[in-house]
């Protein structure tokens, strides 16, 4: 019995150690699930907390782009996973986690950010305060607009013929680094070496930079020993996209912008020495904000909205070739803008048949041809602005003398292709012949460019029989061949309209009076003229080309005394049958006449200036933006019609350099709010 009693006492102890361990599990457990469920609960809180600020910064990013002036004073905002409030400042006062709108200002702000940081120009200083339960988490961003960052970026291909090609940056005191970059995001996914930028035969000078392509490259000639980098195969960069449409689009009715009609205007020179004037259409017109000055330029001060396609030409008769165009002028600290409602991008819808400078922006909404020097520049605190919704075609003039250096100072920008090329004589752009009936005449980029200085001749010649004139080349229309030999002859005659055989029986004198006006004076009642070639006369017909006596004649001013109305007139065959063509032939004729007076210097004269052109030399100073709208990213299909870079300054004469500097002040201008170019996170950081 007593060991029976023993064993149930030690079984009893059994059991309450065995409660007391179970008791002690089950206190622990159920602490030990407390606290998991706060932990999950204080997890999920911080997290969804984290997600309502992010979810405030997307809404920020939108009402900014919406309204680049949004700035509440307290927003508060529920969203899935809690709540966000935003608190923005004008810095009167400073709440905790607060913000700072200072997208519009071109200037930065010192000590006026979250705990007295700097607040950088174009940009929001934004912190977001998101609360889920009791758990709240702060996130500090810097929205700001994209900007290019080097020499220039495009979507397409890069073909860069040249003597030179020199890609830099301008340095500044915080980067004295000159080191240029140049980015293509061309790629063909069927050939992936197929170069997106191709310099050909060209040398190329980066001073330490890159050169890059999402495809291939080829660079054969480049600055290795700058340690310059080549790379191909490099991931997309993104091209920033402006609205250039948007732009145009906002200004018609916007108050202090003039709208006028588009079309054909001409700041018009109608004599030697007159006063210019502006026409549309050949009608007397006005353009609001804008004057005409002696030289024949027209400056915009005032912005002008242009309803349709617009044109500008400068018919003249004296030598403002190099100084007239159109000119945007600054007034205190406003810069004049030019909008253009074009027809397409496929349209030339902005050609200036002279030059572009002043301080202003163009936004065009289709194609932009200019065929002069371009230096525009709106402000150092907003950049320049060129901007195309279609092609820029810039074709420079260039001298047959020596070569000419021009400037193209500013951002330009595209959603088509940029195309810089030289002026040929010949082609249809060239005011030479654009210009039509008030064609300029064929050395004006010597005249303009060259130190072209056009001496008078002096003197008197008496003509008894006939006036021998040697010529430099063939007529203006006529095909030349240096192997040819040209002349013309003075016959006076006092019965015009005889062949030469019967012509040169009378006398007369031609005085040259220094000042470009020479006179008949003698018995003659007109002057035959012959053309010969290769000592053949060329001008068969009895009346091609009479001049009625006495008289005079000017420089540039066809004479009502030559070639009548009714003649035939043809050389060698060619025909010089209206206005332009007999113009021409004037101005041909004359220039031979001044000559054998002993006009014109040797530097300047007509021999000196036939043949080939020598190529211009090219710097770009700014920004440099060629995108294809639709393929910003590179994730797009290739066009030829966008985003492209084509530059070709090679005569028979040499090759051109090409320069492109980048510059700072210029990149700002794609953080002007009106071109819509998108809001970007630049920096992201949790506050505590």
């Amino acid at each position: 019995m007593k060991k029976t009693k023993e064993n149930r006492g030690m079984a009893l102890i059994t059991v309450l150690m065995t409660m007391i361990i179970l008791l002690m599990l089950t206190v622990a457990l159920v602490t030990i699930n407390s606290n998991n469920l706060l932990y999950s609960f204080n997890y999920n809180s911080r997290v969804g907390a984290l997600m309502a600020a992010e979810s405030g910064v997307a809404y920020a990013i939108y009402e900014l782009q919406e309204n680049e002036n949004w700035q509440p004073s307290e927003l508060v905002h529920a969203t899935s996973a809690g709540k966000f409030t935003i608190k923005f400042t004008d810095g009167t006062n400073k709440p905790p986690y607060f913000s700072y709108n200072n997208l519009t200002s071109p200037f930065p702000l010192t000590g006026a950010g979250y705990k007295n940081s700097d607040i950088a120009e174009n940009s929001v200083d934004l912190i977001v305060t998101g609360k889920a339960g009791n758990t709240s988490r702060h996130i500090r961003v810097t929205l700001g607009r994209l900007t290019i960052g080097e020499c220039g970026r495009f979507s397409g291909i890069a073909n860069i013929m040249a003597g030179k090609f020199t890609i830099k940056r301008s340095p500044t005191a915080k980067d004295l680094s000159e080191g240029g970059s140049l980015h293509s995001n061309f790629k063909n996914v069927l050939d992936p070496n197929e170069p997106g930028i191709d310099t050909h035969s060209t040398e190329v000078y980066a001073y330490g930079g890159v050169i890059s392509s999402t495809g291939g490259l080829n660079v054969p000639q480049y600055d290795s020993g700058n340690n310059t980098e080549l790379r191909s195969g490099v991931q997309p960069r993104p091209v920033p996209d402006l609205d250039i449409k948007k732009v145009v689009a906002s200004a018609r009715g916007k108050q202090g912008v003039s709208s006028v009609s588009g079309g054909v205007y001409e700041v018009k020179q109608d004599t030697a020495g007159g006063e210019f004037n502006l026409y549309l259409y050949g009608q007397p017109a006005t353009i609001p904000g804008t004057r005409i000055e002696s030289n024949g330029q027209i400056v915009f001060t005032k912005d002008v909205y242009f309803q349709s396609d617009v044109i500008f030409k400068f018919p003249m008769k004296d030598n403002y070739y190099k100084e007239a165009g159109v000119i945007l002028e600054k007034t205190g600290t406003t810069c004049p803008s030019i909008y253009v409602n074009g027809t397409s991008r496929d349209t030339t819808s902005f050609w200036v048949l002279g030059k572009v400078e002043g301080n202003g922006s163009i936004y065009n909404t289709g194609s932009t041809k200019f065929i002069m020097q371009t230096d525009l520049v709106a402000s150092e605190e907003s950049g320049a602005a060129l901007l195309s919704e279609g092609d820029i075609n810039v074709s420079l003039p260039a001298s047959r003398l020596n070569p000419i250096s021009l400037n193209l100072t500013g951002a330009i920008l595209t959603h088509g292709n940029l195309k810089t090329t030289i002026l040929d004589p010949n082609s249809p752009d060239n005011p030479h012949i654009a210009l039509g009936d008030d064609a300029w005449p064929d050395e004006w980029v010597e005249m303009a460019y060259s130190n072209f200085v056009r001496k008078y001749g002096t003197g008197s010649k008496d003509i008894n029989g006939d006036m021998k004139i040697d010529l430099p080349c063939a007529p203006p229309l006529n095909k030349d061949n240096p192997n040819d030999k040209w002349y013309m002859k003075f016959l006076p005659t006092t019965d015009l309209y005889k062949d030469e055989k019967n012509v040169g029986n009378s006398s007369i004198t031609l005085v040259a009076h220094g000042d470009g006006v020479f006179s008949w004076t003698g018995p003659a009642s007109g002057v035959e003229v012959n053309f010969y070639k290769n000592d053949l006369v060329v001008t068969p017909k009895n009346d091609d080309i009479d001049i009625k006596t006495p008289g005079t004649f000017v420089d540039t001013t066809l004479p009502s005394a030559w070639f009548p109305e009714n003649a035939q007139i043809a050389i060698d065959g060619v025909e010089y049958n209206n206005s332009s063509s007999r113009a021409k032939l004037y101005t041909f004729m004359y220039n031979a006449i001044n000559r054998e007076y002993g006009g014109f210097d040797d530097s300047s004269s007509t021999t000196a200036i036939q043949g080939e052109v020598y190529p211009p030399n090219v710097r770009i100073t700014g920004a440099l933006l060629v995108a294809d709208p639709n393929n910003l990213d590179g994730s797009g299909v290739f066009t030829d019609r966008a985003g492209n870079i084509n530059v070709n300054l090679v005569s028979n004469k040499g090759r051109g350099d090409f320069t492109i500097i980048h510059s700072k002040n210029y990149e700002k201008l794609l953080a002007l709010p009106e071109l819509n170019s998108g809001l970007v996170v630049k920096t992201w950081e949790e506050v505590r």
